[in-house]
């Protein structure tokens, strides 16, 4: 029988509804909300639900701790991402979900995530499959995920590519893009997968190569050209 150990989970996102995730499933929750707009953004005001909610779908016992930086206008600053990744550096966590990016760089960012890596915690974050490189997944201590739509729920891609390091299912439901995808969810679905591999005893430096043993494709997904 395996022997199941406690996981907890950083996610700093928006407002997570009550009545949707488990009270048993969250540990703690703080907000760091802002009148100001800044240069990160989120998608949906239930956005945080789901990515808790994918993340459980794997560890249905992980202990959430939830940072609320996301208000109506899904914005935050730079410095409310550092704030909360610094009160979340305190709790013992064994890896944060950051189902966010920005293109501007940040010396701060950089460095909070590199101090907070240096301790043993994983950064999941997430990242599009195309286009520019957006932060704090860029960051070499950073485990970059974008959307794959080659994948099933609980298959993982190894894409290797300057964006991405990992693909996963984009989307929320299965066969039901209305009800929200993108990178941001797929990185929540390997999140729930990496905190299902912490929870059974796979230590932090082998979570990489478990991972890449795990993966059903390996590349990048290759669209195809329109007809002419």
């Amino acid at each position: 029988m395996k022997q199941w150990r406690e996981v907890r989970v950083g996610i700093i996102d928006g407002f997570v509804n009550a009545n949707t995730i488990n009270p048993l499933n969250i540990l703690l929750q703080k907000e760091f909300i802002e009148s100001r707009s800044g240069t990160f953004d989120c998608e949906l005001p239930s956005h945080a639900d789901q990515v808790a909610g994918l993340i459980l779908e794997s560890a249905p016992a992980a202990k959430l701790v939830m940072c609320s930086i996301f208000g109506r206008q899904s914005f935050a600053s730079v410095s409310t991402v550092v704030e909360a990744l610094r009160w979340l550096a305190d709790l013992n966590l064994d890896l944060m979900n950051l189902s966010f990016g920005t293109n501007l760089y940040s010396k701060e960012l950089e460095d909070v995530c590199v101090w907070l890596s240096s301790y043993g915690t994983l950064l999941i974050c997430s990242s599009p499959a195309r286009g520019k490189v957006v932060y704090p997944a860029a960051f070499d201590c950073c485990i970059a995920v974008s959307g794959d739509a080659r994948c099933s729920p609980g298959q993982i891609s190894f894409l290797g590519t300057e964006l991405a390091d990992f693909g996963t299912h984009p989307f929320v439901e299965m066969n039901n893009p209305k009800a929200g995808g993108g990178a941001s969810f797929a990185t929540a679905r390997l999140s729930g997968l990496v905190s299902e591999l912490i929870a059974v005893g796979c230590p932090r430096e082998a979570i990489i190569k478990e991972l890449k043993d795990r993966c059903s494709f390996y590349g990048p997904e290759q669209k195809r050209a329109a007809s002419q």
